[in-house]
This record gives structure tokens, C-alpha cells and sequence, in this order.
């Protein structure tokens, strides 16, 4: 095998030699003397460095090759030196496992001053590792500890692996697996060793595991089963906590007779009932012993405690004192729990339950409390409930930033902490309210507000910017990744001086209006409510910069989700490039076969209302009224075959003379024949 691994080695060129065979290679020493080499022929790892040394009184050389004539390629050669002279060369990359001939240049025809070199891969020690035990394992006395190695050797065979404990050979395996199993092993520490030698006598580094063997404990109980009351139907559990070596098992018992499979340390039982009730225990025991649990007992309760409360303030009253003492008295057939009073939802536990006490500080402002007992079952009794108010009160500042005021006038007032009261917030003249600080719902004029310590609320009012931006908005909303019908419309609405607003939203065949108010920013979220459909959602934002006349947002319904985009309707003649008016044709061709779709008249009057009328090539009939914005477009939408067909786009007529009023318009159908195509508007002018 180690001679095929050098042939194959040197016939591919390979030359290299690995890190390890550096750290094991040697210096050889070849003597010049009477004219002869000594030795004569060698035999070297790789790596290793040879070293002629000149004991002759003339001068010697070494050259790889044949009768004088060095080899192709020339490996090494010295220059002719002197008595006492070396030369050395490291044989790392050169033929691996052939016969290097050299000679002397001067003497080695007369006196046969020749020798060779072979050059071969050291043997490779083999390696070795224990898979079991683990190292640091713990047995106890008694058991059996199971002993697996395993060995490899890269350039040969395992000839065998030695097995070690404390250093005394216990057994020599020559075949995998490397296996065996030590028995009676008596209480102590071991080291347990394995060595593996291969075919050629060379042995690997000792593997080594430390494990120790204990004597076994019996088990010992530290947490007894606990006595249980639950009620009917409930689910419940014993448990017991127990220590040994080696770790014990468990049989619990009922009425002193085994359970079958109830050998955890926990004995769980689901909807307990009374045939369930009595006296429960466990087993516990190891190979060192075994010991009794005591027994505990499952007893069912089904009937609620009472509860009385004998001893309170006045339901409702108003108090100027936080302190308050409740007590009273509760009873049960086998025992009670608890008594819980729950004060503004936070559970808090009386003194004693039989006869019991609660005395705490209330917080600031209105206090509801619950109270009952509770069993040890868990039963609860009936609830009794009490309302009491800790009247303290703190002022109230008020302040605004711009124009406007607040009324009632609160400012500076002690108010009652809990309780709610109302502000309106009143813009002065051009100025809109922009908003509270302080409180929550912030953008609506009129808010209400829990009373608290140390409470600032700030009214801002800014300058009214829809006094320049009001007017009529209309236009589209699909979805940009798809356009579908039920998903797409058609939208206009009239925002008045102040950003009050209402219009109407066609949208999967129906029409739904709408109504509301922008926040001083241009922003507001409105459901709109819709005849046997889900509602949307509409999310509008105005550009209040006055320059594009711009609206966007969005529309959202359940699965759904289209982008929205509106512009302000103009007067034509008033626009900054002055737009046509009176009737024009057009026709809707579909954009990848020039195939028409359907034919119209866009009617466009002096304020900028289109009237669009028209038919599809198949029958259908369309009529719609739109607006115009200052570029020209108009949106386009109809709806057809009750709102599962639809065209929707962006016509434009900003000249009617041009021949191509759009190209960014849809026409799609949902259903099993479904189809969706674009569509180009063209002037349909003789």
C-alpha cells in the first residue's frame, strides 16, 4: 500500500510534503573518502537534508546524474571543494519513492566515485480516540462500563489497539471494532488509555478518559406530596421531590394499591371527580433501597365560601382621607383561601380569611373594589362591590400658542383629579386649530381629559392654509402591482375654507359618500361605509404648499390595497395655460393590437365639468361626469357588468386638436374569463 502511494505520488509531480514530515526530518551525513561515497546508496524521507563532507586531500564534487552527465532536470550540484569542505541540499522537492544516481565530476570515471539517493514518505504514525466512556463520566459500583475506541492509519493498517487502566494492559484487540465492556469495577478513579500501532510497528499518541465509580445512595425524600382540595372537573397534581444514586423511579399509589404508568415524581390527574377523592402516595426506590412518601389526600369541593362584609365606609362616598378599612367575615365547609379585593383591577389579599381585615390608601380620583372569598377548591363566593372617591384636587393650566382661544376658561382652576371634564379649542380670525399637547385624540378642537396632578394642556392654533386650496379634488385609485375591478375607482370631494370636506367614492359598482375634516398638517383617515360590502378605508393627504393642487393616499379593504392620486378641478379659461372647452370625440383602442374598444364625446363646460359620454364596440353604454384639472387630465373610470368589468385611467385634454388623448388607461374583467389590457385614448376628430 505505502509503495502504491509513493508511485502514484511521484507519477502526478507531486514534490510537496506536509508540516509534519518537516518537524520530523533529518540531516544525513555522506563522507567523500578514497575517492569513494560513503555511503554509497541511501535511503531518506522527504525532508530530510544530506550533507557531503570532503575527507579526501583533493577536491570532490556531487552532481545528480548518469557517467558524467547531470540529469534533466538538474536536481543539485557543488561546486568542486576542498578537504574539509561540505555541501548540502534538503530533499523537499524531488521524485518521491525512485532512485537518484549522482556522481563525482572528476573522479568518477577513474576511481567509480558514484552513489544514488532514494527519497520516500516516512511512515505515518497511526490515530486513535475513545468514544466511550465520555471523559469525567460517573458510574456506579455495579454497573457495567462500556469501552469503544476507534483507529485509522492514513499510509498502512491497525495492527492492533492497546487497552489501558491506570496504566495496566487489560487487553489487545487486533480487529474493529475496538470494543469491550468492564464488569465488578469497585468504587475509585480510573484512567482508561488506548494505543494503536500500525502494520509497521509505529505507534500512536495515547488516548485518554477519566472516570470515576461511586457508591450507590438510596433515595431520600425532600419534598413531600402536599394534601390537594379542588373542585369537580378540575385538573390537579401530586408531586414528590427525591434524591439517590443512582437517580430513583417512582410508583405512586391510591388507596395503597399501584396506579399503572404513574412512575414520574409527578402524578397528574384531569377532571377530577369524587371517585377520584382519597389517599395518595408514592414508592420511591433505586438498586440502594426504596423509602415511603407520606400520604396526602384529594378531596373535591364543589360548594362556594361565603363572604360578608361587616365593616366599610358608605357606598359611593367621597372622601378626603385615602385611608379606608374594610373587614369582614367568610366561611367554607373545608376551608378557605383567601379574601381578594380587586381595586381598579389590581388584586390585592386581606388579613385572615375567617375573620379578615384590609386597610390601604386609595390613589387619587374614583376607586371601584371588588371583593370575595375564595376556597382552597378555588370556588369564589358572590361578589360584593363598593365605589369610593379620594377627592383631591390640583389646578389646571391652560395655555395657547397663536391666535385663539379656549373656553370654558379652566386655566389656573382646581379641578377634581378622575374626573373628566371639556375643552373647546376657538382659532381666531385666518388661523385653524392645529392641534392639543397634553392629552390624547389631539387633532379635534374639542377634546375631554381625565383630570390629573400637575396637568398642562396647550392649544395651538396655525395659520389657516385651505383658505388658497379649497375647491373640488377628484380622481382615481388602483392597485400600481395589478389593476382589478374591485379594487379600483373613481373618487371627487369639496374641501371648504377650513378643511372640512364631503364627496363620494365609486368604487365595485356602488357609489358611498363621505364626509370629514383634514388635521392642520393635510392628513385624515376616514371609513367609508358601503351598501352590502366590507367599508374601506380612506387615507387622504393634501399638498397644503399651495404649488401642485396635488391629493394621494390610499384606499384599503380587507385583502386589498390601492394607491390614490387627485388633483384640484380648475375653470379652464383660468388655468395658468388656458384649456379647451366644448365637445370632443375619442375613441379607446387596446394598445397591443390597435383593435377598437369604444367610442365617446368628452363634453367639457367653462367650469371645468366633463360630461363623458359613450359605448363599447359590443353595446355597452357609458355616462360619467368628471372634472378637469390644470394639466389637462381628466380620471376616467367606468364600471360595468355590475362592477366586474372596468376602465380606468387618466385621459387628458389640454388640446382637444391633439390626435392622442392618453395612454395610460385599463380595461379589465375578473371571472373565469377574465382579462386585463391597455388601453390608448385617441381623438376621434374627421
Amino acid at each position: 500500500m505505502k509503495q502504491f502511494l509513493m508511485l502514484l505520488l511521484a507519477g502526478l509531480g507531486w514534490f510537496g510534503v506536509l508540516d509534519a514530515q518537516r518537524a520530523l526530518s533529518a540531516t544525513v551525513i555522506v563522507n567523500m573518502s578514497g575517492y569513494q561515497f560513503v555511503p554509497r546508496d541511501l535511503t531518506i524521507n522527504v525532508g530530510d537534508t544530506v550533507t557531503w563532507t570532503n575527507l579526501d586531500f583533493t577536491t570532490h564534487d556531487t552532481v545528480s546524474g548518469v557517467n558524467g552527465i547531470p540529469s534533466n532536470p538538474l536536481i543539485w550540484k557543488s561546486p568542486l571543494f576542498g578537504f574539509g569542505g561540505r555541501y548540502s541540499f534538503t530533499f523537499t522537492n524531488t521524485p518521491v519513492g525512485k532512485r537518484i544516481p549522482y556522481y563525482c565530476t572528476p573522479h568518477w570515471r577513474t576511481f567509480g566515485m558514484i552513489g544514488s539517493i532514494t527519497v520516500v514518505v516516512p511512515n505515518a504514525p497511526p490515530l486513535v480516540s475513545i468514544d466511550s466512556p465520555t471523559n469525567g463520566a460517573s458510574f456506579i459500583a455495579g454497573d457495567d462500563v462500556f469501552v469503544q475506541a476507534f483507529a485509522s492509519d492514513s499510509d498502512g493498517t491497525v495492527a492492533r489497539v492497546d487497552l489501558s487502566v491506570n496504566g495496566n494492559l487489560l487487553l489487545s484487540l487486533t480487529n474493529p471494532p475496538y470494543t469491550m465492556t468492564l464488569t465488578n469495577i469497585a468504587v475509585g478513579s480510573y484512567s482508561l488509555s488506548a494505543v494503536a500501532v500500525d502494520n509497521q510497528g509505529a505507534s500512536s499518541s495515547p488516548a485518554v478518559v477519566n472516570f470515576g465509580v461511586g457508591p450507590p445512595v438510596p433515595p431520600a425524600i425532600i419534598s413531600q406530596p402536599q394534601n390537594l382540595v379542588v373542585r369537580v372537573g378540575a385538573s390537579n397534581a401530586f408531586a414528590v421531590v427525591a434524591t439517590g444514586v443512582p437517580p430513583p423511579t417512582y410508583q405512586w399509589r391510591f388507596e395503597n394499591n399501584d396506579i399503572p404508568g404513574a412512575t414520574n415524581s409527578v402524578y397528574q390527574i384531569t377532571n377530577s371527580q369524587p371517585t377520584d377523592a382519597g389517599t395518595y402516595s408514592v414508592i420511591v426506590s433505586n438498586r440502594a433501597g426504596f423509602t415511603n412518601s407520606q400520604p396526602a389526600t384529594l378531596r373535591l369541593d364543589s360548594t362556594p365560601p361565603t363572604f360578608l362584609l361587616t365593616t366599610s365606609p358608605p357606598n359611593f362616598d367621597r372622601r378626603r382621607s385615602s385611608q379606608i378599612t374594610l373587614a369582614g367575615t367568610a366561611n367554607d365547609d373545608i376551608g378557605l383561601a383567601q379574601v381578594e379585593l380587586i381595586i381598579n383591577g389590581a388584586t390585592n389579599l386581606a388579613v385572615g380569611t375567617t375573620n379578615w381585615v384590609f386597610t390601604n390608601d386609595l390613589p387619587a380620583g374614583p376607586n371601584a373594589i371588588l371583593l370575595h372569598s375564595v376556597d382552597l377548591a378555588g370556588n369564589v363566593s358572590s361578589d360584593d362591590f363598593r365605589f369610593f372617591t379620594y377627592v383631591v384636587e390640583a389646578p389646571l393650566t391652560v395655555r395657547t400658542n397663536g391666535p385663539g382661544s379656549v373656553t370654558p376658561d379652566l386655566d389656573d382652576r382646581d379641578l377634581e383629579i378622575g374626573q373628566v371634564y371639556g375643552l373647546r379649542a376657538v382659532p381666531g380670525f385666518g388661523f385653524i386649530f392645529g392641534g392639543w399637547e397634553g392629552v390624547a385624540n389631539s387633532n379635534y378642537a374639542s377634546v375631554n381629559f381625565v383630570m390629573q396632578s400637575n396637568l398642562v394642556l396647550t392649544a395651538n392654533f396655525i395659520s389657516n392654509p385651505f383658505a388658497t386650496i379649497n375647491g373640488t379634488y377628484a380622481g382615481l385609485f388602483y392597485d400600481t402591482n395589478g389593476v382589478a375591478s374591485k379594487s379600483s375607482g373613481f373618487f371627487s370631494l369639496h374641501v371648504d375654507g377650513f378643511g372640512a370636506f364631503s364627496g363620494g367614492l365609486v368604487v365595485d359598482g356602488g357609489r358611498s359618500l363621505f364626509r370629514g375634516r383634514f388635521d392642520a398638517h393635510g392628513h385624515v383617515k376616514v371609513p367609508v361605509l358601503r351598501r352590502q360590502l366590507a367599508p374601506v378605508v380612506l387615507t387622504l393627504n393634501l399638498d397644503l404648499s399651495n404649488t401642485t393642487g396635488r391629493m394621494d393616499g390610499q384606499v384599503t379593504a380587507g385583502q386589498w390595497s390601492a394607491e390614490l392620486r387627485g388633483d384640484r378641478c380648475v375653470f379652464p379659461a383660468l388655468a395658468s395655460s388656458p384649456l379647451p372647452t366644448g365637445a370632443g370625440p375619442f375613441l379607446l383602442r387596446r394598445h397591443d393590437n390597435s383593435m377598437e374598444i369604444a367610442r365617446g364625446v368628452a363634453k367639457i363646460n367653462p367650469f371645468g365639468r366633463v360630461r363623458l359620454r359613450g359605448s363599447l364596440s359590443d353595446g355597452p353604454k357609458f355616462n360619467m361626469t368628471t372634472f378637469l384639472t390644470p394639466n389637462g387630465d381628466c380620471p376616467f373610470y367606468v364600471s360595468l357588468q355590475v362592477g366586474s368589468e372596468t376602465m380606468i385611467g387618466w385621459l387628458n385634454f389640454a388640446n382637444v386638436s391633439t390626435p392622442v388623448y392618453g395612454t395610460n388607461l385599463f380595461w379589465v374583467s375578473s371571472g373565469t374569463n377574465g382579462f386585463s389590457f391597455q388601453l390608448d385614448a385617441l381623438s376621434a376628430q374627421p
